[in-house]
């Protein structure tokens, strides 16, 4: 079940997502090849997450300690600060949270892009900012690759502010900013005589402009045009 909840193990929180056999058996042998100590990080972590900037190329794994053979294929990082609290389970393979994979891919991802996939992660619960607070927190130091950057898009936010509910509408989102407008206000909901209309993807409330996008996936057919037509009429 892509991005559900499988069960639980304990503390450590377990999903399967669809993720080739081919992908999983690799991924998985370069954890054994950490001396059973290792787990799934940084891009093939966030490939496990679904989340973009994830990728397959290469198995990327974390463990406390490496035993230095090289091994075709496979990316090793050193840490001994990760605890269980940073570690969950997708398809059997110990992996990084989503909260450390996307401190780990923010090291190598544009602001723009590590924004994307926080709030992919957001947008599907893999996170939250609660979550997050605590992550920096304990991963707090100086020259730390990628904190800095997780930590200023978490300080932009606050948990008023509503995820977007696409990667379209990130990336809309962020064109406005890129031409010097000010913030929009996130998935506002259009009130009227105390009947809520419908709710737009952007909103400039004050000067009552809504802002939607429409991709082809949400918003073709006959019933999807006639239902959007009427909503608008209304506002």
């Amino acid at each position: 079940v892509t991005g559900g909840v499988a069960g639980l193990v304990g503390a450590v929180c377990v999903r399967l997502v669809v993720v080739p056999a081919r992908v999983v058996a690799a991924v998985a042998g370069g954890c054994r090849a950490g001396g059973g100590r290792g787990l799934a990080s940084h891009r093939t972590a966030g490939a496990l997450h679904e989340l973009p900037g994830g990728g397959r190329d290469l198995v990327e794994i974390t463990c406390p300690r490496w035993r230095r053979a090289k091994c075709t294929g496979l990316v090793v990082h050193e840490s001994t600060h990760w605890t269980s609290r940073d570690q969950t389970t997708v398809n059997g393979i110990p992996v990084a949270t989503a909260a450390l994979t996307l401190l780990q891919l923010g090291r190598r991802l544009s602001r723009d892009q590590l924004e994307r996939a926080l709030e992919n992660a957001l947008r599907r619960e893999l996170t939250t900012l609660a979550e997050l607070d605590d992550l920096l927190r304990r991963y707090a130091r100086q020259g730390r690759p990628g904190i800095r950057k997780l930590r200023s898009l978490v300080r932009a936010r606050t948990h008023a502010t509503k995820p977007t509910e696409s990667e379209r509408e990130i990336l809309l989102l962020q064109g406005i900013r890129r031409r010097g407008l000010p913030e929009p206000v996130r998935q506002f909901k259009v009130i009227h005589h105390g009947r809520e209309i419908g709710r737009v993807d952007l909103a400039y409330p004050d000067a009552r402009i809504a802002i939607e996008y429409d991709s082809d996936g949400f918003h073709t057919g006959r019933v999807a045009t006639a239902k959007d037509s009427q909503r608008r009429h209304e506002m």
